[in-house]
């Protein structure tokens, strides 16, 4: 029909167009016509002033001649009318279609699906944004034109288009991008890009020079991370380095990197080569996090000389943020004799590795002829002695003297402080290479496997050597901050074992982001037991670890005053039979009320003046600790309150001489004691938590409490076994007690809750 119509259309000339609008006015004699017409005869006078006066009056018609109206083609063409017919079945189907009356006429119309405004452009075109994965947001699904809404879409997302059908090669268009659709197969046409830029702009796919999708967007720009020194490093007792810094990222970051390397003052320079130390730290998004990460350079040959360290944070985007800090690496300085002795021969090779060999040799050899000197090591033997070979066979020679300044470092750290420097060594170096390999999308299955189990030995080695160095130095009378006990407590064999259950679950799953995330909770967790054993810790923690160890204190004197309170109550009954007589306040019997002292009947008399000044004691030190648990945890345990009361009930009985009147507020009081205890160890568990993201403190336990496993395999790194054998007078309690109950169980007159229990 379009064919025809163009086939056969012709214009319409002048004189037809004239005629058409002379007819539609009735006017008469075709003035018009006359208008465009021309005299034959111009030279008449009388011809030509008719002829003038016919033209003027035919212009002033032309003040009121209209248009004329379309002439109707279709009566002669349809005489019967069907066409109302067709009307009629147009608006019988709209009402039939109801609702979507719109979308059915559209698609009748338009039959490939380009999208016009208002209308529904069909289920056949269709981009999908997907977020980067680390900006954990959802993906969108776009089709059909909306001009009002504007989405967000991250920086880096993914756009993936797909059209189905259509004519031409569908483009699409981000901003002022335009990317030819490829050929997926004979109907559909796909393409995908990324979106790095543009602030403002829109996704659009148009098709045959039809828009067939239209969204704005506005991007979200993915900011650089921010770093910061939080206050100055700290310098341990081990010479190890602290630096309390903050982190913050849109997304989160990612990885901290270490770089070390000597101050350019130093002209001259020893042997060694920069330092690179990277761990993930994974900080939440949108949160300004602090972190205290800790290095040991005290093994690098620079140590003692000026340094700069530059720490760089890395988000998942790859953008950086630095801070540089100048300081003099600190040196540690040893006690033993021979570890002093080696670091010297250290630094001469540092210094001056050509340098004669000879001199140190001898001295080598000197040592190893005292074996005393070194408790008859057996390894230090054998490092004496490599060393002394290499340096007689091969003097003068770089690499020989970067083995022997490593070697001299181990010897002298095993010298002086046992193996727990070179446990954590091998524990960072693990970590280094798990998450080398967690980077590296190259690794197998089998490496990574193998390298969580290195972690998981190393880790271990490290608490085991921990605990000896702790019990070491309290031998020694120093005064830690924890206890091996406490820290067998907080951090137990089965935490971590499901700990790096999971670390291996989630690294072999493909989740390798996740895994980071439990390497950086890890980094936390050494960070605060370097070893030094300073634990780094907020002050409320701190407080929660000495109020325990004061807690477990107080329970040992209050034991102690109890056992003489004991005796002094058994002093003060051993010459009176009272026979079924009952004492004065108190019962001798369970579950009878006391009665009153027998006329004539006398107690003999004890003195608990100095009982009543230890209690006194105790309840001081007790109220001490709960003005500092106030202060730094904004409460009181009630516990704490609960025992406090007991004490001064106990007190007040030991100073009226009533020893046996003192005894059961004791031993009310010690409960709660041990109460306080618990609680206190539950919150620094969820403190510690909070700050290291691993769960801790959920290890199994028997059912009288005691953790379960053995000291034999390995998992138990703290004190051998977990479970103590009883000596004979616990054994005699734990007899008196199940005595005890077996009596009050056939004792029906009492309450149903004893008896059920």
């Amino acid at each position: 029909l379009v064919w025809r119509g163009v086939h056969l259309f012709r214009l319409p000339d002048e004189l037809s167009v004239t005629r058409r609008t002379e007819k539609a006015n009735r006017l008469k004699n075709r003035p018009l016509t006359l208008i465009a017409d021309n005299l034959s005869n111009p030279e008449s006078d009388t011809s030509k002033t008719l002829w003038d006066r016919g033209k003027i009056r035919a212009l002033n018609l032309l003040k009121e001649i209209k248009g004329a109206w379309p002439q109707a083609v279709l009566p002669p063409k349809d005489p019967y009318a069907l066409r109302i017919a067709v009307v009629v079945f147009v608006v019988i189907a709209i009402v039939i279609a109801g609702q979507s009356w719109q979308s059915r006429i559209y698609n009748g119309l338009f039959p490939f699906a380009f999208a016009v405004p208002g209308m529904s452009g069909g289920s056949d075109v269709n981009v999908a944004i997907t977020p980067p994965e680390y900006t954990g947001r959802p993906g969108v699904s776009l089709s059909g034109i909306n001009r009002d809404k504007l989405i967000e879409v991250p920086q880096g997302s993914q756009v993936k288009a797909q059209v189905s059908g259509g004519i031409g090669r569908p483009v699409l268009m981000i901003g002022e991008r335009k990317i030819k659709m490829e050929r997926l197969d004979g109907r559909n046409y796909g393409a995908v890009t990324t979106i790095t830029a543009d602030k403002n702009s829109f996704i659009a796919i148009k098709q045959f020079g039809l828009k067939r999708l239209h969204w704005n967007y506005t991007l979200i720009t993915d900011e650089p991370p921010h770093l910061a020194a939080l206050k100055e490093h700290e310098v341990t007792d081990y010479a190890t380095l602290r630096f309390p810094l903050t982190l913050s990222d849109d997304y989160g970051v990612r990885d901290l990197t270490m770089h070390m390397e000597l101050d350019p003052v130093v002209e001259e320079s020893p042997l060694g080569k920069p330092y690179d130390e990277t761990r993930a730290v994974m900080t939440p998004p949108k949160e300004e996090s602090e972190i205290n990460p800790v290095y040991d350079l005290t093994s690098h040959v620079w140590a003692g000389l000026p340094a700069v360290i530059t720490f760089t944070a890395t988000d998942a985007l790859g953008q950086t943020a630095t801070l540089e800090v100048k300081f003099v690496l600190p040196e540690r300085i040893f006690e033993h004799p021979i570890a002093r002795k080696l670091i010297e021969h250290r630094k001469t090779l540092a210094w001056n590795y050509q340098a004669p060999a000879k001199d140190i040799e001898q001295s080598l050899l000197e040592i190893m002829k005292h074996p005393a000197d070194y408790e008859g090591d057996l390894v230090v033997f054998l490092a004496l002695r490599t060393a002394a070979s290499r340096l007689h066979y091969s003097p003068g020679n770089e690499e020989t003297a970067q083995a022997l300044i490593n070697l001299f470092w181990d010897v002298a750290v095993h010298l002086e402080d046992g193996d727990l420097n070179l446990a954590r060594e091998r524990l960072m170096q693990a970590q280094r290479e798990l998450e080398q390999a967690l980077s590296d999308p190259n690794t197998s299955e089998e490496e990574l496997a193998q390298k969580i189990e290195n972690l998981r030995q190393a880790l271990a080695e490290y608490f085991r050597e921990m605990g000896r160095e702790m019990q070491k130095r309290m031998a020694e009378g120093e005064n830690m901050m924890m206890t091996p006990e406490t820290l067998s407590q907080l951090i137990s064999p089965e935490d971590l074992a499901q700990f790096f259950d999971q670390l291996q679950s989630e690294s072999l799953s493909g989740d390798k982001n996740k895994a980071r995330e439990l390497l950086s909770q890890l980094n936390k967790l050494m960070d605060m037991m370097d070893p030094s054993l300073s634990m780094s810790m907020p002050e409320d923690m701190q407080m929660m670890s000495e109020g325990v160890s004061e807690l477990q204190e107080l329970v040992r004197r209050q034991e102690e005053l109890l056992e003489q309170t004991r005796k002094q109550a058994d002093d003060m009954n051993s010459n009176y039979d009272y026979g079924d007589t009952l004492t004065d306040g108190e019962s001798s019997i369970e579950g009878l009320p006391p009665a009153p002292v027998p006329l004539g009947q006398n107690y003999n008399s004890v003195d608990t003046s100095a009982n009543k000044v230890e209690q006194d004691a105790l309840r001081y030190i007790l109220g001490q600790l709960m003005l500092e648990a106030d202060r730094m945890l904004n409460e009181i345990p009630e516990s704490m309150g609960m025992a406090e009361r007991e004490m001064a009930q106990s007190s007040n009985k030991l100073g009226v001489d009533r020893p046996d009147f003192s005894i059961p507020h004791q031993e009310l009081a010690i409960e709660h004691l041990r109460d306080a205890m618990q609680d206190l160890s539950q919150q620094m568990m969820a403190r510690m938590k909070e700050m290291t993201g691993i769960t801790l403190g959920q290890a199994e336990t028997d059912p009288l409490g005691r953790r379960t496993g053995s000291g034999d395999n390995g998992n138990n790194w703290f004190n051998g076994s977990p479970v103590e054998i009883p000596d004979e007078a616990e054994r005699k309690k734990v007899e008196e007690i199940l005595r005890l109950l077996r009596k009050r169980s056939g004792e029906f007159e009492r309450p149903d809750e004893e008896l059920d229990y």
